[in-house]
């Protein structure tokens, strides 16, 4: 068997009671790009697991996430993440609409 890998591409998450993306199991690695992350009542997303071959975190749009937009509670393997072109909507537009 080869090395277990997690893709989440292009997917909407609104309203989830908990991390919208949680990834937990013994993955050698995720690529997690283009999802769109509404309100969610923690993380956005939550790694909890060193991935052994990192993550590419790309491209998401985040907006009122209840704790952290990215969490990596695991609190290792950091450099293996990439975290590239992410969007936060701001505060100011948050009130505006």
């Amino acid at each position: 068997g080869g090395a277990v890998r997690a893709y989440l591409l292009d997917n909407v998450f609104e309203d989830q009671g908990g991390d919208a993306i949680r990834i937990t199991g013994a993955n050698a690695s995720c690529v997690i790009v283009g999802n769109s992350i509404y309100s969610p009542a923690s993380d956005g997303i939550e790694i909890t697991v060193a991935l052994a071959q990192g993550a590419v975190i790309a491209n998401n749009i985040f907006s009122l996430c209840g704790v952290y937009d990215i969490n990596n509670s695991l609190g290792s393997n950091v450099a293996g993440i990439i975290r590239w072109n992410n969007f936060k909507e701001s505060k100011v537009l948050e009130d505006y609409l």
